[in-house]
């Protein structure tokens, strides 16, 4: 059930990760969910999504509201929470 659900691109990435009895949802073992974000950061590595957040600008006839909630969202896909000052340097250079 869990391979029909998604592309079948990405199902061929993740394939070498995920057996019949692999579990979807695991905290002791690797499951789908852990392949799914490990792939993910493969390809959209923390510090693109932190430039992503920093290069964002409102465009022109977007509401400031919808300006603010997009910017938020860059920024919680950005975990900028977790960002240390080495990180803030490379990213504004």
């Amino acid at each position: 059930m869990f391979n029909k659900r998604i592309n079948a691109s990405l199902r061929a990435r993740i394939s070498l990760n995920i057996q019949g009895a692999t579990p979807v949802f695991s905290e002791v073992e690797d499951g789908c969910v852990k392949a799914l974000e490990d792939e993910f950061l493969y390809l959209y590595p923390p510090f693109q999504r932190r430039l992503d957040f920093f290069q964002y600008s409102k465009g022109s006839g977007q509401s400031w509201a919808d300006f603010v909630a997009n910017l938020e969202q860059e920024g919680a896909r950005a975990n900028l929470y977790e960002i240390n000052v080495d990180d803030l340097h490379v990213s504004l250079r």
